[in-house]
């Protein structure tokens, strides 16, 4: 087939237009982009450059680099550096994920331990309790050939020294013995004498029991919580006691012979059982927020001091500030303080034993009981219904009580 000359030379003419535009094209492609490398050399950013001639910021970067073989390289090598960072993140992620789950598998472990040993505790407590019956059978055994004698046997066995105990305090080892043995229980704990104490409810240890809301049935839930019942029929006559029990009632003789008495009442068996401090009466009172040993001995140390102003006895009251001849509770200071302060009084109990000395007649024969001033010379006086106490006082017994407070005292 023969070619059209016409359209051959046609053909020919445009493309040699072609070479001619495309060579063109490239030297302008060169001038622009020799352009962008002066004006980044001449310390203008890429950044700037791609805004100013609407380019994105990465063309630049290619055709600034295409022209410096230093900068490509470095480029590639950022670029590898990257990925190295990369890999070793994704390594780190990994290595943290595995740890995360060694933890995981090393809390349960943990867990599974504490369960183990708070079952061998329980299980050492449980052979510790057998341990004390089976000393308290012996104990009982031992008493039997006395008994059959002919002896008089005074107590429950195994009652270290029986007649050195008050009418009161013998009442509450019976009682306590009742409590084993509704229980069934063939001994007598520590948790039997606090029951015991609760029920018999005399004297002052019956009034701090009764203050701190102990009482008989949540003791007995307590009880019951703690070592349950017991499946044994025990004639009441032979339960015996157990050697903390003992021990306790030991501790209470020491209590009486340190307050001078010549017998242990239910305040001195109170705090043996306080001073013992590993029983199952002990954790009651724990429980319940009873106080410590000191703090409730400090209490009924003052058990026969009052508050002038409202009466509480120093077994109900936590601060007692003593002043010449008078007593204040640390709940009065604070009702008095907020009566200073322009507060209402918050129970109408509050409102009929204090009042502010307000008119001038009245402060002219009114005397702050506590420092002796006359009320013509203070501020502000509040009275009770036997004596009456001036602002300073009151802020002064207010620092008092704090400080015993913050002291444990």
């Amino acid at each position: 087939m023969t070619l059209d000359e016409e359209l051959l030379a046609k053909a020919r003419t445009a493309r040699e237009r072609l070479v001619s535009l495309q060579h063109d094209a490239e030297i302008a492609q060169a001038d622009y982009h020799y352009a962008i490398r002066v004006l980044h050399a001449g310390g203008g950013s890429m950044r700037e450059i791609a805004d100013a001639l609407d380019l994105s910021h990465q063309r630049v970067h290619q055709v600034v680099d295409a022209g410096d073989p230093a900068a490509g390289r470095r480029s590639a090598e950022r670029a590898d550096r990257d990925r190295d960072r990369a890999e070793r993140d994704r390594t780190r992620a990994e290595g943290d994920r595995d740890r995360a789950e060694r933890d995981r598998d090393g809390a349960e472990r943990d867990r599974q331990r504490a369960e183990r040993a708070e079952r061998r505790k329980a299980q050492a407590e449980a052979r510790r309790e057998r341990a004390e019956q089976r000393q308290a059978r012996r104990t009982e055994r031992r008493n039997r050939p006395e008994q059959s004698g002919g002896a008089e046997q005074s107590g429950p066995p195994g009652v270290p020294g029986y007649d050195q105990l008050f009418a009161d305090t013998r009442h509450v080892l019976d009682l306590a013995r009742d409590e084993a043995v509704g229980f069934g229980h063939n001994y007598i704990g520590t948790e039997s004498l606090l029951l015991g104490l609760i029920r018999a409810n005399q004297g002052n240890a019956g009034r701090l029991l009764d203050a701190a809301g102990v009482d008989l049935e949540t003791a007995r839930a307590g009880v019951e919580r703690i070592i349950g019942r017991g499946a044994e029929s025990t004639d009441a006559e032979l339960v015996p006691m157990t050697p903390r029990a003992a021990k306790v009632v030991e501790l209470a003789l020491r209590e009486a012979r340190h307050d001078r008495a010549d017998l242990a009442r239910g305040e001195h068996l109170l705090l043996a059982l306080l001073r013992e401090g590993k029983g199952v009466a002990a954790q009651i009172l724990a429980e319940a927020d009873f106080g410590r040993y000191d703090d409730v001995r400090r209490r009924l140390g003052r058990a026969g001091l009052r508050c002038s102003f409202c009466g509480r006895d120093g077994l109900r009251t936590d601060r007692l500030i003593a002043g010449p001849g008078v007593f204040v509770c640390r709940e009065c200071v604070d009702d008095a303080a907020r009566l200073l302060a322009g507060e209402e009084p918050d129970s109408p109990e509050t409102a009929d034993r204090l009042a502010l000395v307000a008119s001038d007649s009245d402060r002219e024969v009114a005397t702050c009981g506590f420092c002796g001033k006359p009320g013509a010379e203070v501020e502000q006086l509040v009275a009770g219904p036997d004596t009456a106490i001036c602002a300073g006082c009151v802020e002064l017994c207010g620092q008092i009580a704090d400080e015993r407070s913050g002291s444990g005292r």
